[in-house]
C-alpha cells in the first residue's frame, strides 16, 4: 500500500522593495535593469571581486608552497 506524503510548503522570498513600490512591468524585481548609479556600484563590486579572486589564487599558491616545505620538529 502506498501512502501519500505531503510535501512541506515552500516559502516564497519576501520582496525587498518598499511597500507601495510596484515591481517593474513584465519582470521580476531582482531581474530589473539597474539604474545608472547602481551600474557604477555593480562595476565597482565586480572590480573588488576580481581583486579578491586574484588574492585567493596567490594565497592558494602560497599554501601549496608551504605544504611542500618539510616540517621541522
Amino acid at each position: 500500500m502506498t501512502s501519500s506524503v505531503e510535501r512541506p510548503r515552500v516559502r516564497l522570498p519576501q520582496r525587498h522593495t518598499p511597500r507601495g513600490t510596484p515591481p517593474p512591468r513584465g519582470c521580476a524585481p531582482h531581474l530589473a535593469a539597474p539604474s545608472f548609479g547602481d551600474r557604477q556600484q555593480v562595476d565597482q563590486l565586480f572590480r573588488e571581486l576580481d581583486e579578491l579572486e586574484t588574492q585567493v589564487v596567490h594565497i592558494r599558491h602560497r599554501i601549496a608552497e608551504l605544504g611542500n616545505v618539510p616540517q621541522h620538529s
